[in-house]
């Protein structure tokens, strides 16, 4: 499982075995989140948070919608089908 992105101290990761939809796992001092991508372009959404105060849910959607293109491409790069 691959940090693709470490911004703030937030660790965005994304699985190798993991299912689409596209999405990612955020991760922070114990708590999680899983943001969904809607690739190519988004907007993300939230679609589970384990821990974040509403604050944090904010700070983290701003750095998904910031780097909604490289996750995507991240994600298909990772999931690439041979």
């Amino acid at each position: 499982m691959p940090t693709v992105l470490n911004v703030d101290g937030y660790r965005i990761m994304i699985f190798t075995d993991d299912h689409y939809p596209a999405h990612v796992h955020v991760f922070k001092a114990g708590c999680r989140a899983v943001v969904m991508l809607h690739c190519p372009s988004g907007p993300p959404n939230l679609r589970q948070s384990e821990g974040f105060k509403d604050s944090e849910l904010k700070k983290i959607y701003i750095i998904v919608a910031s780097n909604t293109k490289l996750l995507c491409d991240a994600w298909e790069q990772i999931h690439v089908q041979p």
